[in-house]
């Protein structure tokens, strides 16, 4: 004959392996949760971190370019040469000048451009018609240059 089976007490009655299984699911479950969700933030986050930063970019680049700039100047001998400065402190890199050179007498001139690979900071050039010219001879000493845009692509050197 077959003892019967002693009563245990209710603490004992449970598996406490099949609970500790099922707690430790259920824990994991929401570490991954709270790890899904602070991820999506972090990355909120670093998208309006590189929007403000390339807004910040855009604004620099509009500063320096706001400080490059370009007019007519007459010289000593009656002609007009063309003036490209920056006042900024950076260097600004594939600068292109556009403009028409006239001689006097003429109606129409001689478009040109003229790209210049880097204008140091604080600087000035001074684009005078030999300059512009396809040969130095081109154009007479008083030849008029005028300036009709400039544009330039900035980076900082």
């Amino acid at each position: 004959m077959v003892a019967p089976e002693p009563i245990r007490p209710w603490w004992r009655r449970f598996d406490r392996a099949l609970y500790a299984t099922i707690l430790s699911v259920l824990v994991a479950a929401g570490g991954l949760a709270f790890t899904g969700v602070s991820t999506y933030y972090a990355t909120q986050v670093a998208i309006e971190q590189l929007e403000q930063s390339r807004e910040d970019a855009g604004a620099q680049e509009r500063r320096q370019a706001s400080m490059v700039s370009a007019w007519s100047e007459r010289q000593r001998n009656g002609g007009i040469s063309g003036v490209l400065a920056n006042r900024s402190l950076d260097p600004v890199t594939t600068v292109y000048v556009k403009g028409t050179a006239t001689s006097p007498g003429e109606t129409e001139g001689q478009s040109f451009l003229v790209q210049i690979e880097t204008l140091p900071p604080c600087s000035e050039i001074s684009l005078p018609a030999n300059v512009v010219g396809s040969e130095a001879d081109e154009f007479a000493a008083d030849a008029r240059v005028r300036v009709e845009r400039s544009g330039s692509v900035t980076r900082r050197a």
